[in-house]
């Protein structure tokens, strides 16, 4: 059975715990473990719960595993009176990983938000003028 746990931030502050992960700017810290069969390449997808103004408006994630940046999206579900994100499910590429592998991550608040690659025209005037005749039937 293939078992793949994450331990957030919380989960270790509740218990009283530390985290091996000492990023002085990082938003929130969690760690990926493949406890008992080795993991290939994937995209791991879970919610986020943010301070307010932790993920300000219009900023996208940085995130680290290991150190080294990790592609990742933010999908907010939920914002804070000025506009932070207070909830998200945040999506993160995952490498491979053997059995008993431990990934600490560290999530920051990034640069602006991306915009999508592919720019759409504005839309062109479609403004037409009908004329009639009257008595001109009707087709």
């Amino acid at each position: 059975m293939r078992r793949f746990f994450l331990a957030l931030l919380s989960a270790a502050l509740l218990a009283g715990g530390t985290l091996p992960v000492r990023a002085a700017d990082a938003v929130a810290t969690f760690a990926l473990v493949a406890d008992d069969h080795a993991q290939s390449e994937r995209v791991v997808s879970f919610g986020q719960m943010f301070r307010d103004g932790g993920m300000p408006a219009g900023t996208a994630p940085n995130v680290t595993l290991n150190g080294a940046p990790a592609s990742a999206q933010l999908d907010a579900k939920a914002f804070y009176s000025d506009g932070s994100v207070r909830h998200g499910v945040l999506s993160i590429r995952v490498p491979p990983m053997a059995e008993g592998d431990t990934l600490q991550g560290a999530i920051f608040a990034g640069g602006a938000a991306p915009v999508p690659a592919t720019a759409y025209a504005p839309t062109p005037d479609l403004g037409f003028t009908l004329t009639t005749r009257p008595g001109t039937p009707a087709a």
